[in-house]
């Protein structure tokens, strides 16, 4: 644990990609809390990151998520993904149907379901909330959101009846009245310390201890390069080349290439940060023709070897290309 702050205080990027917002509690209640106490400790754990991330994507922001994820869902027929949009392809704002699967089958079920599994005495109430709590990472992984986990052990969430040693133990941790009183002590207050700060002052904050996962409102940047200026990263020794290189170098030609590239843009767009930046992009860069714009979370990707936390341009401040980059 000490570690792990110490290495965060030298680069932040680390930390969250440790996602210390999660771990970093749990092994603390590994460490100095008695078992029973423990075992109601992680679960309020998992229950703060699911209902946090829930609370965050009440408001239009999420609404806007939906249909740029649905459409790249392999699984189903191209109807189903121009349904979440007004009228495809003239009005790409987020549909009925996507407001719908954003409130209600997205944020009420993220909400009610972990609350479910903290409270519930009942076997099988219990095991409906784990297939529901269960069927959001396959989904997830199907929508091939960006930055998707590569693993379902970060949300996988402790149900009453999970198969361990200790099972009698764990029974008597059952009734609601024992779990209730804890939900109310200090560890609750520690808990919730982030994600209120995080929600108050989101710069200061990265949007994962702020429980703001997928909620549409994360920080996000563009990057505008005069003529030239992309190809003289490749000066920084970095994770990997530009995208728009590393599709030449796999055999696109340079006008694919870069239409290639550019669809990032556009599913940058299709949210509500990307329009708010291109608006600013347009107002404030009288040439942004002559520009080369690239989405932020691939060039810190580049640049760090780390996008999923706040993929922006304040991240890349951190690591050791800053000088040189700031020679460009």
């Amino acid at each position: 644990m000490v570690l792990l702050v110490l290495i965060g205080l030298r680069d932040k990027t680390i930390f969250l990609a440790a996602r210390g917002e999660q771990y970093f509690p749990a092994l603390f209640f590994f460490a100095v809390l008695p078992f029973t106490d423990m075992i109601i400790a992680l679960k309020m754990l998992i229950v703060l990151v699911w209902v946090g991330a829930g609370f965050s994507k009440f408001g239009k922001h999420f609404a806007n998520v939906i249909p740029p994820m649905v459409s790249t869902q392999y699984s189903l027929p191209n109807g189903c993904g121009r349904a979440h949009y007004r009228d495809f392809p003239r009005n790409l704002r987020p549909s009925r149907l996507a407001d719908f699967m954003a409130h209600v089958n997205g944020t009420t079920v993220e909400i009610a379901a972990p609350l479910v599994l903290f409270f519930s005495t009942n076997k099988w109430l219990t095991l409906a909330a784990v297939v529901v709590d269960g069927g959001f990472p396959p989904v997830h992984h199907l929508d091939v959101p960006l930055a998707v986990p590569a693993g379902m052990g970060t949300w996988s969430s402790p149900t009453p009846r999970s198969p361990v040693p200790w099972l009698p133990e764990l029974e008597r941790i059952r009734p609601v009245e024992h779990v209730a009183a804890l939900a109310g002590s200090r560890h609750r207050r520690a808990l919730l310390f982030f994600p209120v700060l995080g929600n108050l002052r989101p710069d200061k904050v990265s949007f994962l201890p702020s429980l703001r996962q997928y909620a549409g409102n994360w920080a996000s940047a563009v990057w505008a390069f005069a003529p030239g200026a992309e190809a003289k990263l490749d000066r920084v020794t970095r994770s990997a080349r530009n995208q728009v290189d590393q599709f030449i170098d796999f055999g696109y030609e340079p006008h694919w290439a870069e239409i290639t590239a550019q669809r990032t843009i556009a599913w940058r767009t299709m949210h509500s940060q990307g329009r708010g930046l291109f608006s600013l992009l347009l107002t404030h860069l009288p040439d942004i023709d002559t520009r080369t714009v690239r989405e932020g979370e691939f060039i810190c990707n580049s640049l760090t070897g780390f996008n999923f936390g706040d993929g922006h341009p304040a991240r890349c401040r951190h690591d050791p290309g800053r000088a040189a980059r700031s020679r460009l």
